[in-house]
């Protein structure tokens, strides 16, 4: 009796569960955003500035046309220009360390920003960028700094990530550009023949790297430790990956960020990665340094923070992972090389190899009798990735 009662408790339960969408006042929509950390040294320094969007929204409503100005104390001024949209950038600004900047942007509308004036935050080069294997077979990448002078303490990472990858399959035969009445291609290249010499694979379709940034807020503070040092996990590749089943790189870059600046990330990342349960923490507002002077009502989600960006690059190749294996699940098919077995069976399948041949009387030719294939994506890398070999790769 008293396990009905329970039951009937949990199905009352269970229907009083309703799915809830709270609403989305106005003035938290269309919310300027400002994202990034200005390199103040060599290389490139970048800004994505923004509008902030309805919560079911997936759309990034990028500001552009805006005028972005970095400015210091002594009426300097360092333009960003709008390099792609919403994406405001210069080179090599090479900020002077005894001064402080601001950040200034008047956008397409006139609506006009400032930030308050900010200090370059000192951030030491990156000691190392290490990998470790797992217990359950993955391996973990790490990051390992420390500033001997003691002056940073609050830093934040990002990373990029970028693989060589094979086709499951590399393939010496492809279809030509014959096309039958229902789209698809009906005969080989070289259609009928092959040559007795060993078949040279088309490295084009069967050599490619994909690319993927970090998603995650990375950061970490020394100021409880009595040296200003971190060794922080950056990413997990699980046990038989495609990362790593030929070679692997990531590149990390790091930010020093100032206490106030740290204190507004950790009130982001809490927004954004640790709601999702009852016991989860709630909602922070978001101290932002940077205001609307046309509009003081206006909210602004970002943060302006000046430091120089160091960054560093590990290569890992699968030689250095013995017993790493890589399985793309591709499985191979035997079709009969004539136009209507490539019309039935071949529909969504790429061409491999030769696999039944016989010889061609009085020359050094086979006549390809049945041929392996292969779902595209299996023979052809190009539908995942990009065969264009990135600058940095060895």
């Amino acid at each position: 009796m008293k396990s009905i009662y329970v039951f009937g408790v949990l199905v009352l339960f269970a229907a009083c569960i309703q799915k809830y969408s709270p609403p989305i006042q106005p003035a938290y929509t269309n919310n300027l955003v400002v994202e990034g950390s200005l390199n103040s040294g060599q290389g490139p320094a970048l800004l994505t500035i923004s509008r902030s969007n309805y919560l079911d929204s997936v759309a990034m409503l990028l500001e552009t046309g805006a005028a972005v100005v970095v400015q210091g104390d002594d009426s300097s001024n360092y333009p960003l220009t709008e390099i792609t949209f919403g994406n405001y950038g210069a080179q090599d600004l090479t900020l002077d360390s005894n001064k402080t900047y601001r950040l200034k942007i008047t956008t397409s509308n006139g609506e006009q920003y400032v930030s308050d004036f900010v200090h370059i935050v000192p951030n030491p080069p990156i000691d190392s960028v290490s990998y470790q294997f797992n217990t359950d077979s993955s391996v973990g990448i790490w990051v390992n700094t420390q500033n001997p002078q003691g002056n940073t303490r609050y830093y934040q990472w990002e990373y990029t990530e970028t693989w060589e990858f094979h086709s499951a399959y590399g393939a010496s035969l492809k279809f030509d550009s014959v096309l039958g009445p229902q789209g698809l291609t009906v005969s080989l290249s070289p259609p009928t023949v092959y040559s007795f010499a060993i078949p040279e694979i088309d490295t084009s379709i069967y050599i490619c790297w994909q690319s993927a940034a970090s998603t995650q807020l990375l950061i970490g503070s020394s100021a409880a430790l009595s040296a200003d040092a971190i060794s922080l996990p950056l990413t997990n590749i699980p046990a038989g990956s495609q990362k790593l089943s030929v070679m692997y790189s990531i590149n990390v870059s790091q930010f020093g960020w100032s206490k106030d600046g740290y204190q507004f990330l950790q009130a982001m990342k809490n927004n954004t990665e640790g709601i999702g349960s009852i016991f989860g923490p709630l909602p922070t507002q978001l101290a932002s340094n940077i205001h609307c002077i046309s509009d003081p009502t206006k909210k602004v989600v970002g943060y302006f923070n000046v430091s120089p960006t160091q960054q560093k690059r590990l290569f890992i190749s699968a030689a250095d992972l013995p017993g790493w294996k890589y399985d793309p699940g591709c499985l191979l098919e035997i079709i009969d090389n004539d136009p209507d077995s490539i019309l039935k069976y071949a529909s969504g399948l790429l061409p491999v190899a030769p696999k039944d041949t016989k010889p061609i009387p009085f020359s050094v030719y086979l006549q390809i009798l049945t041929f392996t294939a292969s779902p595209a994506a299996c023979v052809d890398c190009r539908l995942t990735g990009t065969n264009v070999k990135p600058s940095f790769w060895p």
